[in-house]
This record gives C-alpha cells, structure tokens and sequence, in this order.
C-alpha cells in the first residue's frame, strides 16, 4: 500500500500517507503513532527520509 502512494507520490509525508491510508489502517489496527514507527523501522523508507532532507 505504502509502497504504491509514495511511487506516485514520492515526497508525501507520513500524516498525509495515513491520512489516505485511513480506513485499511484502522481496519488493521494501525494508529497514526503506530505508522510513525512501522516506516522509520523499515529500511526501504528510513532511507527515503533521510533523501529528502
């Protein structure tokens, strides 16, 4: 799911990433704070973050 927005949309932040994300995130159980640590523990995004800035 990540994977295919930010390909699209490659610099879209994490809020606005759940904030699309929502509904299948709620439906796993998944929190804004939760997504936070899921992508900055996952490599294949930790390093987009550190592109950016």
């Amino acid at each position: 799911m990540v994977t295919q927005i930010r390909t699209q949309i490659p610099r879209l932040g994490t809020r606005k990433l759940y904030y699309l994300l929502q509904e299948e995130l709620e439906f796993l159980g998944i929190g804004r704070n939760k997504l936070f640590k899921i992508l900055k523990a996952n490599p294949e995004f930790k390093n987009l973050t550190q592109q950016i800035i």
